[in-house]
């Protein structure tokens, strides 16, 4: 039975393990990209992570150099690629822009933050630490795991180890132990029993399969008998 447990566990553990192996949802690139110089101001902003963001545990908010909040639409999942996330953004004068992001990642439900910042007219200096804003306790947050999304995670986990589990928990364990008698020995099948008591007045024999095996699981033995 020792066996059997252990390909179970084997089993759970490898349910378990894509959570356990993937990384974090950092920051892969951006358009416009981070520290660049661009000529007119972008009507869309598009961000791509190195996992699936949960889009409802998603923020961003785009910042003026001197900390003031740019207005933008609401956020959404590309439809080419579920690790990006898009949003268009109202028309803005010549300048610097920050735009600082939070989210959880999808696989793993760990939280991540960061910042990246562009510029705006051919006019203006590429971003440095002296013109971008950042407000404080942006990247706090980051490595930590959102409980809400962590116990999404673990329920699924748990619901998938139920449906694939439970049936082979049931053959390979259960079942098994059940068979065996108290003493550990296998439970006697019919073919093995010395004598099979018929009713009264009745003489009987019975016919067990020629191969020799005393198991009547998947087989039939048929008794034969003669009317006394």
């Amino acid at each position: 039975m020792a066996r059997h447990l252990f390909a179970l566990l084997a089993f759970l553990l490898a349910l378990a393990a894509p959570g356990v192996a993937s990384a974090h949802a950092y920051l892969e690139r951006s358009s416009p990209a981070g520290n660049t110089i661009v000529e007119t101001a972008p009507r869309r902003i598009q961000v791509w992570f190195t996992e699936r963001p949960e889009l409802r545990f998603t923020e961003v908010i785009i910042y003026t150099s001197d900390g003031r909040q740019v207005p933008h639409g609401p956020l959404s999942v590309a439809p080419d690629d579920p690790r990006s996330v898009l949003f268009d953004v109202d028309p803005t004068s010549h300048g610097t822009y920050t735009v600082a992001w939070k989210t959880v990642s999808a696989d793993d439900g760990h939280a991540t933050a960061g910042a990246f910042a562009y510029a705006v007219g051919l006019d203006q200096p590429a971003p440095t630490a002296a013109s971008i804003f950042v407000p404080a306790g942006q990247a706090s947050d980051v490595g930590r795991p959102s409980p809400l999304a962590v116990l999404g995670r673990w329920l699924g986990y748990a619901g998938a180890a139920l449906v694939g589990g439970g049936p082979f928990f049931l053959v390979f364990v259960l079942w098994p132990a059940v068979r065996r008698k108290p003493d550990g020995k296998p439970a006697p099948s019919l073919c093995s029993e010395p004598a099979l008591s018929l009713p009264k007045g009745r003489a009987g024999r019975l016919k067990c399969p020629a191969s020799g095996s005393h198991s009547l699981t998947g087989q039939r033995a048929s008794a034969i008998v003669a009317a006394g």
